[in-house]
Formats: C-alpha cells, sequence, structure tokens
C-alpha cells in the first residue's frame, strides 16, 4: 500500500509539473489562432540565394506553399509578436528546467509534447524571418543570446541577419566575440554574415576581423580573411 500511495504521489507531482510547463503565455492572436499555433503550421524555413539586378545577392526566407496562410498571419499580427518573440528569444531555461523536460519526453505516463528551449528559439527566429524588417528591433536582443543559441537555432539566426543586410549592423560585436570563439565550426558562415550586414558601416567589423585574423586557428584566419575581402579591406 505504502509503495503504491508514493508511486500515486509522483505520478501527481509529475502531472502537476506538466500543467505548468504546459501553461499558455499570453501571446497575440490572429484569426482565432494563437501565434504559436500559426508558427505550428510552418513546415520549416530554408534560405535561398537570390541574385539582384545589380548583382548583389540577398538571402531570403522561403517556406513551403502550405504554409503560406500561416505566413500571412504571422504577418498581420506584425509588431504585436515582437514582446512575445523578444521573450522568447532572451528565455534561458534553467539546468533543473532543461532536465526535467528531457525526463517527460522519456517517461511514457504522460504523452504530451513539450517544446523545449532549443525549439522555441528556433520558432521565434523563424517569425523574425518572416516578419523580416518589422522584427528589426529584435536583432539586438538576438545578438545579445547568439551565442548561448544551438545550432539551428543559429543557422536560422545567420540567415534572418544576412537577409536585413546592414539594418542587422548591431549584431556584428556579438558575432565577432562568436565567431572567435575556439573550435567553432560555423566560423566561415559567422563570417560571411559580418560582411554583409557591415557594408554601410564597414568599420564597425574591419578591426574585430583583422584581429580575429591573427588568430592561430587556420580555420578563424581563414574566415576573417574572407569577410576582409569582402569588404574590400584586403
Amino acid at each position: 500500500m505504502k509503495k503504491r500511495n508514493i508511486i500515486l504521489v509522483a505520478a501527481i507531482g509529475l502531472l502537476l509539473a506538466t500543467v505548468v510547463l504546459m501553461w499558455p503565455e499570453s501571446e497575440p492572436i490572429c484569426h482565432g489562432k494563437k501565434l504559436s499555433e500559426w508558427v505550428g503550421d510552418l513546415d520549416h524555413v530554408t534560405w535561398q540565394i537570390n541574385t539582384q539586378p545589380q548583382g548583389q545577392t540577398q538571402h531570403k526566407a522561403l517556406t513551403q506553399e502550405n504554409t503560406v496562410e500561416a505566413d500571412f498571419a504571422i504577418t498581420e499580427i506584425g509588431t504585436n509578436a515582437l514582446p512575445f518573440l523578444r521573450k522568447i528569444i532572451l528565455s534561458h531555461e534553467p539546468a533543473l528546467k532543461t532536465a526535467f523536460i528531457r525526463f517527460l519526453k522519456k517517461q511514457s505516463f504522460i504523452k504530451q509534447k513539450i517544446p523545449d528551449e532549443s525549439f522555441r528559439h528556433s520558432r521565434a527566429i523563424q517569425v523574425c524571418a518572416i516578419l523580416d524588417k518589422i522584427a528589426q528591433p529584435l536583432v539586438l536582443p538576438l545578438a545579445e543570446n547568439f551565442s548561448r543559441l544551438d545550432p539551428v537555432s543559429q543557422m536560422y539566426a545567420r540567415g534572418w541577419l544576412m537577409n536585413l543586410g546592414p539594418e542587422a549592423e548591431a549584431a556584428i560585436p556579438f558575432l565577432l566575440e562568436n565567431m572567435s570563439g575556439t573550435n567553432n565550426p560555423t566560423s566561415y558562415e559567422t563570417a560571411h554574415v559580418i560582411a554583409r550586414i557591415s557594408t554601410r558601416h564597414p568599420d564597425l567589423a574591419i578591426p574585430g576581423l583583422k584581429q580575429i585574423k591573427k588568430s592561430t586557428d587556420p580555420l578563424l584566419r581563414t574566415a576573417a580573411q574572407s569577410a576582409l575581402w569582402e569588404l574590400g579591406a584586403e
């Protein structure tokens, strides 16, 4: 009987903890659906380089055809989505919460998908990509949190920043810091983004890139040299 009571208490505790994790946050609504529900309709966002008439290239966020309705709804929500997205982008789950979510994914008592921090970050950045310049005020908070993002979220972030071009120049110092990290396999991609978003004010990036070029890491040196070449500083 005692063992049964312990199991019952543990099950109730697990259920209550799950309810807390799943408790809906205040978020904008469009056509009767919350922003997170519209985001859930997105299959994925891919990045395609489009060549412009002037010979310049632009990274543009594209979605599959069946996500067009979600795109329109998210665009209609517009700036009303920014406070909600900012909160997600800056969120940093405590280790205990992360461990508990992992436990919930493994157990079989409660079958409920609970989005973890990485999933929420990547989805929020996808929304930023759809909003494009409307979400420009979120460039700085995204850049401040860039190094803490998982690789997939960083990939989406680089794509959106690339698409914004010089409008994303506030991210330059943080991207330089991230790029210069030890054993960073994405330094070349980050250097490319830095070059593209600093075309209006190259001096924001050139000193940092020249410093990185002095690194003993050949990958970092090559990445920095490539970005400097794009900026006409090599």
